[in-house]
C-alpha cells in the first residue's frame, strides 16, 4: 500500500510540474489541464494563442521581457514598444537660468535661439483671429524692442495669407504693461523699415506669404498673465502705396483707406502724375489754366544751391513740391506771362534734367502774382521748361496759369 501512494504522489508532482510549464511554451495535443486554485483553466493546445497563462498579467512585454508576472512592472521592466529612440523632447529637460532647450540639449539663450524657439501660431487668415494666452513669468530678457529700454519678452511667430491689415488687441491686469513689436521676415536682426512697435492697440499693413515676428515685452510689473488677438483685414490699399489713375494722385494710408489728391493735368503712368518730373513734363502749346493739389506732386528740386538760377544774384530755398511744365513752339519775340499764388520760384530753362541752368528766374509774391518773360531773340519753335516750385513744405491746392502772346 505504501509503495502505491508513493506512485501516486510522484504522478501528482509530475502533472504539477508540466502545468507549470506551460505557460513558457505550449506543446501539441496536452489537452487542457486545470490550474491549482480550479479557478481559471489554462489552455495548453498550440491552436489557442490568446489564451492567458496561470497568473499571466496580460502584459506580452512582460512575459517576453523577464517573465515577471507581478503587475505594474511591465512598465519599468520592459522598454515602450511606442517610444522613439531618437527623441529629444525637451518636456523632461529642466535647463538653468540663462540657457534654454534645444532639440534636448541645454544651450545658453541668445537672440537667435531665442527667436528660433519663437512659439508658432500659424496662419492668419481674414475669418479666423488668433487668441493668445500668456504669461511673462519666467521669461527673459534678451531681444529689446525698438519701443521699449528693455524687459522680459516671449516671442511668437504666424504667417499671412494674404495681403492684410494686421490688427491686436491686449487685456492686460492690473499693475502690468508690455509693447507689442512686429519684425517682418526676420526677427533677430530685422531692417528698419520691417519693424512696427506699439504701446496700445494698433494696426500694421503686411504682405501675402510674409512671416512675423512678435515680441511682447513687459514694461510694467512682474510676471503676469496676459491675453491678446490678432485679427486680419482685406488690405487693399496697403500703407505707403502711391497710384495714380484717371487725373488723381492716391496715397494708401492701410487697410481700404487712402487720401487723394487732384493732378493738374492727367497721369503720367500708373505712380505719378504729369508735370512730377522733367520726363513727364506737363505740355503748354497756348494760352492754359492748370489747377490741382501739390499733395499730388514730389519734392525733387531745390534751387537753394543753384548759383545758375539766381534773382537779383541770390540763390532761391524752395524746398517745397514743384510742378513742372514744358512750352512747346515758342518764337522770339513772344511774352509769356505767368500767374501764380505766393511764394513760389518760377525758373525757365531751355532744358531740364539734374543740373539745371537758368534763362531766368522770379520769385511770386502776392495773392495773385504774375511775371512776365520775353522769347529772347533766336528762338525758333522752340521748347523751354517752366518749374514752379514752392518755398514752403505746405502743400493744398494751385492754380498756375500762362498767357502766351506776341509776334
Amino acid at each position: 500500500m505504501t509503495r502505491r501512494w508513493m506512485i501516486v504522489a510522484a504522478a501528482l508532482l509530475f502533472v504539477g510540474s508540466t502545468a507549470a510549464c506551460g505557460g513558457e511554451e505550449d506543446g501539441p495535443g496536452n489537452g487542457g489541464v486545470q490550474g491549482p486554485n480550479n479557478e481559471n483553466d489554462v489552455s495548453l493546445d498550440a491552436g489557442n494563442a490568446d489564451a492567458p497563462d496561470v497568473g499571466d498579467t496580460g502584459d506580452a512585454d512582460a512575459s517576453v521581457t523577464d517573465g515577471d508576472l507581478s503587475e505594474g512592472d511591465a512598465a519599468t521592466d520592459a522598454p515602450d514598444a511606442d517610444a522613439d529612440p531618437g527623441d529629444t523632447s525637451c518636456q523632461e529637460v529642466s535647463c538653468q537660468a540663462g540657457e534654454v532647450c534645444v532639440d534636448g540639449t541645454c544651450l545658453e539663450e541668445t537672440p537667435a535661439r531665442k527667436c528660433q524657439l519663437a512659439e508658432d501660431l500659424g496662419t492668419l487668415t481674414l475669418d479666423s483671429p488668433i487668441v493668445v494666452s500668456s504669461t511673462t513669468a519666467e521669461a527673459s530678457d534678451v531681444l529689446t524692442a525698438t519701443c521699449s529700454s528693455g524687459g522680459n519678452e516671449v516671442v511668437y511667430k504666424f504667417d499671412v495669407a494674404q495681403d492684410s491689415l494686421v490688427s491686436f488687441e491686449s487685456d492686460f491686469p492690473e499693475q502690468f504693461d508690455a509693447v507689442f513689436e512686429f519684425r517682418q521676415n526676420a526677427c533677430e536682426s530685422p531692417a528698419d523699415e520691417d519693424v512696427s512697435c506699439f504701446d496700445g492697440n494698433n494696426d500694421l499693413s503686411v504682405a501675402a506669404g510674409t512671416t512675423v515676428y512678435l515680441v511682447v515685452e513687459q514694461t510694467l510689473g512682474r510676471g503676469n498673465d496676459f491675453d491678446f488677438t490678432l485679427s486680419a483685414a482685406e488690405e487693399t490699399c496697403p500703407a505707403g502705396v502711391e497710384r495714380c489713375d484717371a487725373g488723381t494722385f492716391e496715397v494708401c494710408t492701410g487697410g481700404t483707406s487712402s487720401q487723394t489728391f487732384a493732378c493738374a493735368d492727367t497721369c503720367a503712368d500708373a505712380e505719378v502724375c504729369s508735370g512730377s518730373l522733367c520726363s513727364n513734363a506737363i505740355a503748354v502749346s497756348g494760352s492754359a489754366s492748370f489747377g490741382g493739389d501739390l499733395g499730388a506732386y514730389q519734392a525733387n528740386i531745390d534751387f537753394s544751391n543753384n548759383s545758375l538760377c539766381t534773382v537779383d544774384t541770390s540763390t532761391v530755398s524752395t524746398p517745397g513740391r514743384e510742378v513742372i511744365f514744358e512750352l512747346q513752339g515758342l518764337d522770339a519775340g513772344q511774352t509769356v506771362t505767368i500767374n501764380t499764388g505766393p511764394n513760389v520760384g518760377i525758373f525757365i530753362a531751355p532744358s531740364c534734367s539734374q543740373s539745371i541752368v537758368c534763362e531766368e528766374a522770379f520769385v511770386a509774391s502776392g495773392t495773385n502774382s504774375s511775371v512776365a518773360w520775353t522769347v529772347p531773340s533766336g528762338v525758333s519753335d522752340e521748347s523751354y521748361f517752366v518749374i514752379i516750385d514752392k518755398q514752403s513744405t505746405t502743400a493744398g491746392s494751385f492754380s498756375y496759369g500762362f498767357d502766351i502772346t506776341g509776334p
